[in-house]
C-alpha cells in the first residue's frame, strides 16, 4: 500500500495521455487502499448517472474486498485468520479463498520468494518515518522458521489451516491487484469495456481509448519523483503494476529500509530499486512485480522470460548510485531513465 502523497505523483497515466487524447473520459475516485483509486469510463454511449451509479457500486464491492484481503482491518476475514487458523480450520469467502490460491501459486513459481507468510515477521515493521521500527534481529531469526508458504493448507472447500503456531500472512503483494481485477468484472457484467482501473500507480486496464489504438503509462523516475519519468509504456488491454522502494520507506543511517521484504532474511530486499510488470491481469502483475524486486536483476528478467504474456522492466542501482536496467524481450517501452 502506498502513502497518498507518493500516489498523487505516480498518476502518470494522465500525464502522458492528455498530449494527444482529445476525449475526456467519466472519472470517479475515492480514497482506498490507503491510495486514492481512480475509475475512468472511456465508452462513450453509456450515460453519466449510469456511470455514476455503477461506480459506486463498483467502489463498494473494493472497500468490503479491502476489508477481507487486509491483515489489519479488525474482523476482516484474513485478521481472523491470523488469529485462528494455526489452531483450527478456518471458513474463508470464495474471493479470500481464490485470491489466497492464487498468492500460493505464485510463491510456487517463484520458488517462495514470493511468500504470503512474511506477514509473521512484516506486522513488527513499521515503515512510517515519523514512528519507524526495526524489529529485533533476534526476533526476526526466531520468526523466520515461519515463514513458509508450505505450511498453508488450503482445502476445496473453502477452508485454510496454518501448520505451525503463530503463523500469520499478508497479502499485500497481490491483493491491490486482485481488487483492481474485480472491479472490472464488476464493470464488465455491467456492459463497461473501455475503463482505467488505477490505485497509487498500479494499473487494470481494459478496451482501447476510442480515439487511439493503445494507452500511454509513465513510469515514475524511483529517484526523481514527480520531476521525470523513468520510461513509457505502450499497451493495449492489460495489468500494470510497479514495485519499488520509495513506497514505503525511511531512513536510519545512511540506510533505505523499505516495505518489500526478503522471506529469506526478514529485511528489505537490496537487489532492485524499482520493477514494472506488465501481464493479463492486475493480480499477476502485482504479484509478479513484488516477486521479481526480491531477486537479482538478471534471475529476474530470466524469470519474466520465462512467464506467458508476461513483460518487464527491471531498475536497479550500480556504481555509487548509479541507475542500470534490463527488459524482457517483448518490453514496448522508450526507456528515459
Amino acid at each position: 500500500m502506498k502513502e497518498f502523497w507518493v500516489c498523487c505523483i505516480c498518476l502518470l497515466l494522465t500525464v502522458g495521455c492528455r498530449q494527444t487524447i482529445e476525449y475526456e473520459p467519466y472519472t470517479k475516485s475515492k480514497f482506498l487502499m490507503d491510495t486514492y483509486v481512480r475509475i475512468s469510463v472511456y465508452d462513450k454511449n453509456i450515460q453519466k448517472n449510469e456511470i455514476d451509479n455503477l461506480l459506486n457500486s463498483t467502489f463498494s464491492v473494493m472497500q468490503d474486498l479491502e476489508r477481507d484481503l487486509s491483515a489489519h482491518y479488525r474482523g476482516g476475514e484474513i485478521y481472523t485468520v491470523n488469529q485462528l487458523a494455526d489452531q483450527k480450520w478456518v471458513t474463508i469467502s470464495e474471493p479470500v479463498y481464490d485470491c489466497i490460491k492464487k498468492c500460493l501459486q505464485v510463491a510456487q513459481l517463484s520458488s517462495g520468494i514470493f511468500d504470503i507468510t512474511i506477514g509473521v515477521i512484516k506486522r513488527h515493521w513499521c515503515f512510517n518515518p515519523d514512528s519507524a521500527v526495526i524489529p529485533d534481529s533476534l526476533l526476526i531469526k526466531q520468526l523466520l522458521p515461519q515463514v513458509d508458504y508450505r505450511k498453508i493448507n488450503l482445502s476445496d472447500n473453502k477452508k485454510i489451516r496454518f501448520e505451525e503456531s503463530g503463523m500469520k500472512i499478508d497479502l499485500g503483494g497481490g491483493a491491490k491487484g486482485y481488487i483492481l481485477d474485480q472491479a472490472l468484472t464488476v464493470l464488465k457484467k455491467a456492459g463497461i469495456d473501455s475503463v482505467i482501473i488505477e490505485g497509487g500507480g498500479d494499473f487494470r486496464i481494459s478496451g482501447y481509448h476510442p480515439e487511439h489504438h493503445k494507452w500511454r503509462i509513465g513510469v515514475r523516475h524511483p529517484r526523481k519523483p514527480g520531476l521525470k519519468l523513468a520510461a513509457i509504456v505502450e499497451t493495449g488491454p492489460a495489468g500494470f503494476a510497479t514495485s519499488g522502494d520509495y513506497e514505503r520507506f525511511f531512513i536510519k543511517n545512511g540506510i533505505r529500509y523499505h516495505h518489500l521484504l526478503d522471506p529469506e532474511t526478514g529485511y528489505p530486499a537490496r537487489p532492485n530499486i524499482s520493477v514494472t510488470i506488465i501481464a493479463e491481469t492486475a493480480f499477476k502483475a502485482d504479484a509478479l512485480a513484488t516477486a521479481v524486486f526480491i531477486m537479482e536483476p538478471e534471475t529476474g528478467i530470466e524469470f519474466i522470460e520465462k512467464m506467458e504474456k508476461t513483460e518487464g522492466l527491471i531498475i536497479y542501482e550500480k556504481n555509487n548510485h548509479d541507475l542500470q536496467y534490463k527488459v524482457s524481450s517483448g518490453f514496448s517501452a522508450k526507456i528515459i531513465l
